[in-house]
C-alpha cells in the first residue's frame, strides 16, 4: 500500500527520495532563506532564553558553507549530505 511518503535519509540512501536543496538555490537570497529554514525547522518549539550568539553563529557557518559549495564546487558535486561529513549520519 503507497501511501505516498517521500523520506530524506541520510543512513539509506536506497530509501531516500534524493532531495538536494542545491536544484533550488539561484542566489544568495536562497541560502538565506534555506539557513533559515533548516534551523527553525531543527529548534524545539518550546525553546526560549539561552544566548542568541550559538543561533547566530550557527547560522553564520551554514551560510559560510553552503554558498561556498553553490559558488566554487562542481554542480555535480554539490550535494548537501554526500559532500560533508556529517556526524548525525555517519
Amino acid at each position: 500500500m503507497d501511501i505516498g511518503l517521500s523520506v530524506l535519509t541520510c543512513r539509506v540512501w536506497k530509501k531516500s527520495s534524493h532531495y538536494n536543496p542545491f536544484n533550488y538555490i539561484h542566489s544568495d537570497k536562497d541560502i538565506e532563506i534555506l539557513v533559515t529554514t533548516l534551523i527553525s525547522n531543527t529548534n524545539p518549539p518550546d525553546k526560549s532564553g539561552g544566548d542568541p550568539f550559538w543561533e547566530k553563529s550557527e547560522t553564520a557557518l551554514l551560510n559560510a558553507l553552503i554558498a561556498y559549495l553553490h559558488h566554487f564546487s562542481a554542480p555535480e558535486t554539490q550535494k548537501l549530505f554526500k559532500r560533508y561529513e556529517i556526524d548525525a549520519c555517519s
